[in-house]
C-alpha cells in the first residue's frame, strides 16, 4: 500500500514500497483504538463514552479507518480490523 509521497516516488521508479506498520500519532487515536478494543461500536457511542466530540471522533476514526487499522460496519459501527 501507498502511504507518502517517498511510497510514490519509489513506485514511480519501478520499486514496491516498503511495508510498514500503520500507526496513530495521537495518543487519543491510541484511546479509541482501546476503547474499540472491547467490539464494535458506533461513533456516537464512542464519543460519549471517551467524553469526546462526535467530530473528532469521527476525525479518528477516518484517520484508523484510512490506515487499515478500523472498518465501518453496516448500521454505522465501527470495527477494529484483525491483526490490530
Amino acid at each position: 500500500a501507498v502511504r507518502d509521497a517517498a511510497d510514490v516516488l519509489t513506485v514511480l521508479d519501478g520499486g514496491r514500497p516498503a511495508h510498514r506498520a500503520p500507526t496513530l500519532p495521537a495518543s487519543a487515536d491510541r484511546h479509541l483504538m482501546e476503547a474499540m478494543a472491547e467490539g464494535a461500536d458506533s461513533a456516537a457511542s464512542l464519543s460519549h463514552r471517551l467524553g469526546r466530540t462526535l467530530p473528532e471522533v469521527m476525525s479518528a476514526l477516518t484517520r484508523a479507518e484510512v490506515l487499515g487499522l478500523v472498518r465501518r460496519r453496516a448500521g454505522g459501527t465501527y470495527e477494529v480490523c484483525r491483526g490490530h
